[in-house]
């Protein structure tokens, strides 16, 4: 027994067709592999976030800590992990990380971001959304108080006299190059 139907062609028989269907095969393509791409890197950056299981301040008790001695940020490390390695520059702390030496180094989120894009570190280090304190820093004045005044004085003063840049390397923990004051 031999079943019989009618045979259809699939493919376009003008020119005109067939330029069609490549630009559809073409954009159907670019679209599945943008989709795919896109899938791929939400998944790797879902695991990436849960891979390191710091969810709050807590759970860094066990892990060794790099933070500079004598900086605010070192006390802070010393409230949330057992384990702090100090440290005497942003450099050092860094080449400790990268080797696998301690988990993570203390810093002020700012400043960090800054270090990294100027040092090439930007690809090595990722800076983490937890918030380790929520101490103020810096303090405000208002706008027409006398000692707004006093203090830009005493800045201006500071940098005519080129006393900014020791001010800068012991108390901040830059070099005399890096610093802009």
């Amino acid at each position: 027994m031999h079943i019989f139907h009618k045979h259809y062609i699939l493919f376009p028989r003008t020119i005109w067709g067939k330029i069609a269907g490549l630009v559809w095969v073409t954009f159907t393509t670019i679209l599945l592999a943008s989709l795919t791409a896109s899938l791929a890197s939400y998944y790797f950056m879902v695991i990436q976030m849960n891979s390191s299981g710091i969810k709050n301040p807590s759970d860094l008790h066990d892990k060794i800590l790099v933070a500079i001695e004598g900086r605010y940020e070192y006390e802070v490390a010393k409230n949330v992990s057992s384990s702090v390695v100090p440290v005497k520059n942003v450099q050092e702390a860094l080449d400790m990380v990268k080797a696998g030496k301690a988990f993570g180094f203390v810093y002020d989120h700012y400043t960090a971001q800054y270090e990294l894009t100027h040092r090439d570190e930007a690809s090595s280090f990722v800076i983490s959304d937890i918030a380790l304190d929520r101490q103020p820093l810096a303090f405000a004045v208002r706008y027409n108080d006398p000692l707004r005044i006093t203090i830009n004085r005493s800045v201006a003063q500071l940098n005519q006299e080129n006393m900014g840049l020791s001010i800068c390397t012991p108390y901040l923990g830059y070099k005399a190059s890096e610093c802009e004051f």
